[in-house]
């Protein structure tokens, strides 16, 4: 059987089965009631607090605010159905199964009752097989994905230069690009025969060298690769910065991807799920980073005033941006849904927010459903936000503003992408071939 068959075959068997079942319950819990099924009972078992009731056959969870959409997300493609009792929860809804960015929508009045799951006796452990069944591999535990440091002064230096970075209070990200600079530089100093723990100017220079030459690493990445050994160099080696030249490679004048507003709407209508679809309209409606919308709290929004708070944004400074009427709807309409309390844009993790690649991945699945073929990320709605409101005639130095650029030089791409008289200039081409034609 083919695999696109095997697939198909899933699909309708969970189209079949009856629905997970959430209900309130007694002293502040849920009641969870789900047919039974390996992976359902995994899940279940992630869940902080969950207990197993062998008389009534259900699982209940701790009830607090945002626990449904939370339980709703942890059940992602799967039919869910919640009872009207849950008051703040929203009315009756079912979850369809089949696509992970689907939503609830109203359940057909006739339902199943849904299966009970075996005795205690009979439910699966976790890594052990079950009659009938192919054993499961045991989960490897999660690694850091970090390299290993180098060993000797080399890894010495490293973890100063690390330690440096955090005490003049740099940003965990530019503290991650620079260590792995450093522990990269190290290692390339060790395999070449030299004294790792004491580059000099020279080691500094064949590698920015090499990293253009053999690597072809462009020309952004290599300038962080300098900002980087500088800081070295500097703050950690102590040593006079006007000894070090170390030239910088020429700042590359690529263009901005920029979507047209035609598809922006059609990316919006390729995302069903009210999360994700009020997030990608803050980032468009506000131009907003990733790491920005996806630390956004929901004190940050001031409707009454239609503002946005940005809080720390690049280079750790505050802006307030414009808060619009559209992307308020959206988000509200998520919030009666979700509840979301810490984090406007909670993860798995109620505690931790959304992560970053997360976003990506939602945002590529929705440029594949709405036929984007154009290489856009979630920065691409930025860019987008700055050239349409160039197109519209807003003074560039709002635009600066509202996007936290510290230069205009920055902002100042944006004029080279929008539609303006240039976009309007007759091709040679065209004009030839309308003449042949009229001939």
């Amino acid at each position: 059987m083919s695999r696109s068959s095997e697939a198909a075959m899933a699909d309708a068997d969970a189209g079949r089965r009856a629905p997970i079942e959430i209900g309130p319950g007694p002293e502040g819990r849920l009641v969870v009631r789900l047919p039974y099924d390996p992976e359902l009972v995994r899940r279940v078992r992630g869940i902080a607090g969950r207990r197993w009731h062998p008389s009534e056959k259900h699982w209940t969870v701790p009830r607090a605010p945002g626990t449904v959409g939370r339980l709703l997300e942890l059940f992602e493609g799967e039919a869910v159905v919640l009872d009207p009792g849950l008051g703040g929860a929203g009315p009756v809804a079912a979850m369809p199964a089949g696509g992970r960015d689907e939503e609830p929508t109203a359940p057909s009045p006739a339902r199943p009752a849904p299966p009970r799951p075996p005795p205690a006796d009979e439910r699966p452990t976790p890594g052990r097989p079950t009659s009938g069944s192919k054993p499961r591999p045991e989960r490897r535990p999660y690694r850091s994905r970090r390299a290993a440091d180098p060993p000797g002064p080399a890894g010495a230096l490293l973890e100063r230069t690390r330690e440096e970075l955090r005490l003049r209070g740099y940003s965990p990200k530019t503290r991650r690009a620079y260590a792995g600079h450093v522990r990269r530089f190290l290692e390339w100093m060790a395999t070449d025969g030299r004294d790792a723990g004491d580059p000099r100017q020279d080691d500094l220079r064949r590698h920015v060298a090499r990293l253009l030459e053999r690597k072809g690493v462009s020309h952004s990445y290599a300038n962080q690769c300098v900002s980087a050994l500088k800081f070295l160099y500097e703050h950690v080696l102590e040593r006079p910065i006007g000894r070090l030249r170390l030239p910088r490679p020429k700042i590359e004048r690529k263009l901005p991807v920029v979507l047209s507003r035609e598809e922006v709407k059609r990316i919006f209508r390729a995302v069903p799920n009210r999360k994700h679809r009020a997030l990608l309209m803050l980032v468009y409606s506000s131009g907003l980073r990733v790491g920005e919308v996806v630390r956004l709290r929901p004190d940050d929004l001031d409707t009454e005033r239609g503002l946005l708070h940005v809080r720390q944004g690049k280079g750790r400074k505050d802006r307030y941006v414009m808060l619009s009427a559209v992307a308020v709807e959206a988000v509200e309409e998520y919030v009666r849904f979700y509840e979301p309390t810490r984090w406007l844009f909670p993860g798995a993790r109620p505690r931790r927010h959304l992560h970053e690649r997360s976003v990506q991945h939602l945002f590529a699945r929705a440029c594949r459903k709405a036929g984007i073929r154009k290489h856009a990320t979630v920065h691409t709605l930025r860019h987008s936000f700055a050239t349409h409101l160039l197109e519209k005639g807003v003074n560039l130095r709002y635009i600066q503003e509202l996007l936290g650029h510290k230069s205009p030089k920055t902002t100042q791409v944006y004029t080279r992408v929008a539609e303006g008289d240039l976009a309007r200039i007759q091709s040679p081409l065209d004009d030839l071939m309308r003449d042949e034609g009229a001939e």
